[in-house]
């Protein structure tokens, strides 16, 4: 079955963790994505690889964003005789998933039209670029899951204007310089991971000691 022919249905809510016989999808993803209304997208855990579509930004409804995993690791099922459906997790090549994963620049400046963003999660794909000081726009968003990806940047200041954030993980990229004084004014942060860049520097910043809602911080290998 196509990404294609399983998007043309325009439902709001679209997850495609693996197909009808338990394989995981391995295709670059299709620019009709970016016409559905949708609300939820969810493609985790398959083996897509290329650059993410421009149209992509054009889902200005969508809420909830998965596309972490695309590193060939799949579900697997097997039938037997008796009709009984063994389903089991199997790793994939670990050289070939080095070079799996999504690419582009998929915090840059065109993250701003997302702005009903309230989780995004790309872990573990092939995402470069900066991380735009539009990001402020992501009033909405309150997970960020942005782990193991090729993002070379400094961290913003109007990072720090997202307001609802509980999870900032970008933690195994290569961010540079120090982290901003104003992630303190983040107040429903609870979860904040930038460990394994090994380009930051400077001291933490005092304030994100003073917020009572944060309970983990992990900034080793920096």
């Amino acid at each position: 079955v196509s990404v294609v022919r399983l998007l043309v249905f325009g439902h709001k809510y679209i997850s495609l963790r693996f197909d009808t016989i338990c394989h995981f999808l391995s295709q670059t993803l299709p620019p009709e994505l970016g016409e559905l209304p949708l609300k939820y997208l969810g493609l985790a855990e398959n083996a897509f690889s290329g650059f993410i579509p421009e149209t992509l930004f054009n889902l200005t409804s969508v809420e909830y964003v998965f596309l972490s995993f695309q590193n060939g690791n799949r579900w697997n099922c097997t039938r037997s005789r008796g009709g009984i459906v063994d389903i089991y997790y199997s790793h994939g090549d670990q050289a070939q998933g080095a070079n799996l994963g999504l690419q582009g620049k998929i915090l840059g400046d065109k993250i701003s039209n997302l702005s009903s963003l309230r989780t995004i999660s790309i872990t573990k794909n092939q995402f470069s670029g900066t991380i735009s000081t539009d990001i402020s726009s992501l009033k909405q968003l309150e997970n960020m899951y942005a782990e193991s990806n090729k993002i070379r940047s400094s961290i913003p200041t109007e990072i720090a204007l997202m307001e609802n954030i509980r999870v900032l993980d970008l933690s195994q990229n290569y961010l540079t310089g120090e982290i901003p004084q104003d992630v303190g004014n983040l107040k429903r942060l609870e979860y904040f991971a930038l460990s394994g860049n090994g380009g930051l520097s400077g001291p933490l910043p005092s304030s994100l000691f003073e917020l009572k809602s944060l309970q983990y911080i992990y900034v080793q290998e920096n």
